[in-house]
This record gives structure tokens, sequence and C-alpha cells, in this order.
């Protein structure tokens, strides 16, 4: 089965702003309390904060993470303020109610729930494939399981998530595109018969599809939790692999080693 592509993830994955506007900077839905800080936000025409998610919140992230902030402080003459968080929906409320002005390497499904909160979320830059353009700017959703495990996966002269169920399951986060949106709704195809929804998949047990789910927070710690043997089977993308990955683990969405 092929790795599922993520063009639209891509698609809003570099960074998306709140407009300076606060009229109609909270959705319907939204607390005044949201609102109040929106307009806050807005307000504070002279620092940007810049929010990122915890795969990006990481120490070795830093050197990138401060040469993002000096190209914005360039362009708009505004100072700019790192806010790291260390779970999905801290970036994404942060964005939503205002506290923060721009999100950086946010999926698609990040931008998705920031949108829904506040309709002034917008897509700011965008990253593009090798070709500049938006064609091939995409990635790659893996299940991932440890090499000395591949076999287990075996179907003819192939590899298969058949034998996933019953596994101690680990994904990344429930706002993440690559390491649950599309792990899941990939999961729910293959598995027509178990008449699956999304909830049967946030938690294990004896009764349940997995016998365990953990989330990792971040792709790292997704992939943390499987060389650890916390997880049998992990969801991440290929974009976060860390040094030394690539040969430790089997991506049995391919067939090939991650």
């Amino acid at each position: 089965m092929g790795a599922v592509l993520l063009a639209f993830a891509m698609l809003c994955s570099a960074a998306t702003g709140c407009s300076s506007s606060t009229e109609n900077s909270t959705s319907a839905g939204s607390s005044d309390a949201a609102a109040s800080s929106a307009k806050s936000a807005g307000s504070a025409s002279d620092t940007i904060t810049l929010v990122w998610y915890p795969n990006e919140s990481a120490e070795d992230y830093q050197a990138a993470r401060d040469e993002v902030g000096k190209l914005i402080e360039k362009a708009t003459g505004k100072k700019v303020e790192q806010k790291l968080t260390t779970d999905y929906a801290i970036a994404i409320e942060s964005l939503s109610n205002g506290t923060a002005q721009i999100g950086c390497c946010m999926g698609g499904e990040g931008y998705c729930q920031a949108k829904a909160a506040n309709d002034a979320v917008n897509p700011l830059f965008v990253q593009s494939g090798e070709s500049g353009t938006l064609d091939d700017a995409l990635y790659y959703s893996f299940f991932a399981v440890r090499e000395a495990d591949a076999a287990d996966y075996k179907s003819g002269d192939s590899y298969s998530i058949d034998n996933i169920k019953g596994k101690k399951m680990s994904f990344v986060s429930n706002s993440s595109t690559s390491g649950f949106k599309v792990s899941t709704n990939t999961i729910i195809s293959h598995f027509t018969d178990d008449n699956l929804i999304v909830d049967d998949l946030l938690e294990g047990g004896s009764d349940a599809f997995f016998s365990e789910v953990l989330f990792g927070g971040s792709h790292q710690g997704s992939a943390f939790n499987l060389l650890s043997g916390k997880s049998d089977v992990s969801a991440f993308c290929d974009l976060e692999f860390m040094d030394g990955l690539c040969d430790r683990v089997f991506n049995i969405s391919e067939g090939t080693f991650a």
C-alpha cells in the first residue's frame, strides 16, 4: 500500500497568520475571552508572536527558529517573539485566539482547526516542491515498525497494515495531519469490515481495535515510542526524521526502510 501524499497539508504547512483587523478576529462560536485576546494582540503592532508546533520547538531547531524570526523582523520592521509549545492544541489555540500572530510549519489539519475557530486565520506563505511550484509540494505519512518486526507485516511480495490490529499504536497528536488524520483515515478505509470511526482509534483496550494507543506529542515523540518499545507501530511523517532513524525503522506503508 503506497504512502499517502499530503499535498493539502503542505499547502498550509509553512505558516499561517491572523489578520490585524479585529472586527472579524473571532468566529461566532468563539468566546468573549478569545475575542478580547485577539483584539489585544492586534493592537500590539510593534511585536509579532511566532508560535511553533512541538516538532520544531526542540532545542535542535533553535537556529532555524532564529533565522525565521530574523526574516520576519526584516520584512515587517517589528520585533518577533518566539513561543514554543509542547502540545499541538496550544499552538492552534494561540493562533486562533490572537495571542500569536503567525503559526509556523502548520499542517493542513491544524490550519483547518485554527480557521474554524477564527475565520481571520489565513495562509501566509507555503512551501513549494523542488519544481518551485505547488504541483510537487507534498510529503508522506508513514506507518513504521522496528526493523526486527518487519516480517510480521509481510503480505506476499509486499507489506501491509493487515496485522496492526491488536498492536500498541502511537500517533503524534489528534491535531496532526500526517501523524493522525491521514493515518486514522487510512486505517478506517482499510478495515472496512470493522466499521470503525475515529473515536474507536483514540484509546486501546482488550475490546478495542488497538491494545494500547499512545500520543507522542510530536513526530519525534511518536518515533521515540517505537524505538523505545512503547509502541509496536508508530505514525509520523518523513520530514521529521532524526539522525540515524532511517536505518532503524521499516515503513510498512511502502515496504521499504524509512
